[in-house]
């Protein structure tokens, strides 16, 4: 059975290497503490905040023993994390550190594609000064660099014809 009579705004969500669940509840900010009780049990978790019962049941049943429970000090939302019941420690472990090694992939990619990055303007800037090569390398191929055309100065032109700025 579930039920939400304080109609508080709650989420549930698994976390980023799928070994937990999250309940996050959003209490306000200023309400006491000592007016919240929340119990966790393998199959619902309940809060009874001021007399209001708030029960849901979880998605997977979890380990109610190694649930944290934390309040926000910023925002007062209260978040429950329990880690899932039928994912045993070794398996947590690997998917960790998959999940680390996928992360670690990532940044190492953005790394290398913004290295890659700079230096392509490093040689586009180098080449626009005109003070070192001619030619510009692009994609293995090296194009020559056309100049833009520059005005030349006229002498003859006459001052008289052009009108004072006020």
């Amino acid at each position: 059975m579930q039920c939400n009579h304080g109609g508080w705004v709650y989420n549930f969500q698994e976390s980023d290497d799928k070994t937990c669940w999250i309940y996050e509840l959003q209490v306000p900010k200023f309400m006491d503490t000592d007016s919240l009780n929340v119990d966790v049990q393998p199959t619902y978790v309940r809060s009874d905040i001021k007399g209001k019962i708030t029960q849901l049941s979880w998605p997977d049943e979890v380990l109610c023993d190694r649930a944290t429970l934390q309040r926000s000090t910023t925002t007062g939302y209260l978040v429950v994390t329990a880690p899932k019941a039928n994912i045993d420690d070794i398996l947590a472990r690997k998917m960790r550190l998959k999940k680390t090694k996928e992360d670690l992939e990532k940044k190492d990619k953005l790394r290398k594609l913004k290295d890659q990055t700079e230096e392509a303007k490093e040689k586009l800037n180098a080449a626009m000064d005109g003070t070192t090569r001619e030619y510009l390398e692009v994609g293995g191929e090296e194009r020559k660099i056309e100049e833009p055309a520059r005005e030349k100065f006229d002498a003859d032109f006459d001052e008289d014809e052009v009108p004072p700025l006020e």
